[in-house]
């Protein structure tokens, strides 16, 4: 399962995005970012990412990329997660 160069790039982008913004980029943004001027050989890109299991691309959104294994937890959760267990002498009731 190694990838290419470019899907590195492309997966890496996608996962600043997502720590960034909280929800994946368009096919546009990658494109834009990895220096693909053409929105097909981002999304053949993406086809490629998606067979190695490395992501999920939904039809519903065109921000409807999934990083596989990976999952959105926001700073201001875990930190409000870390005062519950302050609060309950470390038990997360």
């Amino acid at each position: 399962m190694k990838l290419t160069e470019r899907e590195t790039q492309i997966y890496q982008y996608i996962l600043d995005y997502t720590q960034e913004h909280m929800y994946a980029p368009t096919i546009r943004e990658i494109g834009k970012a990895v220096g693909l001027k053409s929105t097909s050989s981002v999304a053949t890109n993406l086809m490629h990412l998606e067979a190695k299991g490395m992501i999920e691309v939904g039809q519903d959104s065109p921000r409807a990329i999934r990083l596989v294994g990976y999952s959105i937890v926001h700073n201001s959760m875990i930190e409000e997660l870390n005062r519950l267990r302050i609060r309950n002498n470390g038990l997360i009731i």
